[in-house]
């Protein structure tokens, strides 16, 4: 069954309903905000509105392309990743997302491909997207969700554009507990003293998840550190916290300490040893950032 467009909120309503009206979407889009479940829910809406090919209001929920959209069927409409927050988004997706763009649609005029949650995307992957967000096939359309831009690199946040599915305030995506110890973490960097970092992380030694958390905060908050460098607005809640590291690190160190915690963060998801993977938070985010 049609998924209701009211039903993923006012803001993405508001903002998603132009495009449908005149059936002229953007080739990259990018879904945050919301459940998981519900980005992947929109997604599939957009996916199935631009597949539609009723002359009337789109999607129809009755057309031949409706009806293999909203069985998963659609040779066109195609998903890649994992909506659970522990799956690594592999690299080699992201290659063969890049290849198959290429070829032309099976059914119609148009490609959809669905990139789910692609804050577990590292840099490698993001970069070997670049290109073809950069100049895709005017037949291609690419749908990433997310639970918040900042979660992004700015040079693929630039090139597509952001529905809303709830608050921007990445305070509402991590719990208070892990804000918390990310943004300690974050200023423990700064010391001087190697024994301030690994007090800062000891809490993590027996918690594989609240890691795997840490780390994707830990990163919105370095990217929050680059956009305020760069005099963009920053996440309330890290506003502090980031404003202290943009001052100390240069924007490449920071981009640095942010690769290191895309590859802490497979290596969680491949269950690396959690002793291992806290010692190389600390060696390597030190290293990352000149010490």
């Amino acid at each position: 069954m049609t998924a209701d467009i009211s039903s993923f909120g006012e803001s993405f309503k508001k903002e998603v309903l132009p495009y449908i009206n005149t059936l002229s979407f953007p080739n990259t889009m990018l879904i945050e905000g919301g459940s998981a479940e519900l980005r992947l829910s929109a997604a599939r809406f957009i996916a199935q509105s631009l597949l539609c090919v009723s002359s009337g209001a789109h999607p129809c929920g009755v057309c031949p392309s409706c009806v293999k959209c909203e069985a998963l069927s659609h040779p066109d409409m195609r998903e890649y990743g994992d909506i659970s927050s522990d799956a690594a988004f592999k690299v080699d997706a992201c290659r063969a997302v890049r290849s198959d763009c290429f070829v032309l649609p099976n059914d119609g005029d148009k490609k959809v491909y669905i990139l789910k949650e692609v804050q577990n995307m590292n840099d490698s992957g993001e970069n070997a997207l670049l290109k073809i967000f950069e100049e895709p096939p005017s037949y291609v359309y690419f749908i990433m969700t997310c639970p918040s831009r900042s979660a992004m690199l700015d040079t693929v946040l630039s090139r597509a554009t952001v529905f809303s599915l709830g608050s921007e305030n990445d305070s509402a995506l991590f719990d208070e507990d892990t804000a918390d110890l990310a943004q300690k973490i974050a200023k423990a960097l700064l010391s001087p003293a190697e024994t301030s970092l690994l007090a800062a992380v000891s809490p993590l030694e027996k918690d594989r998840t609240g890691f795997k958390n840490t780390v994707l905060c830990l990163k919105s908050i370095f990217l929050d550190a680059v956009k305020i460098k760069l005099h963009a607005a920053a996440t309330p809640e890290f506003s502090e916290t980031a404003g202290e590291l943009s001052l100390v690190l240069t924007a490449d160190k920071l981009y640095r300490c942010c690769g290191v915690l895309d590859e802490l963060f497979d290596g969680a998801a491949m269950n690396q040893n959690q002793n291992l993977l806290l010692t190389s938070l600390c060696y390597k985010l030190r290293e990352a950032v000149g010490k």
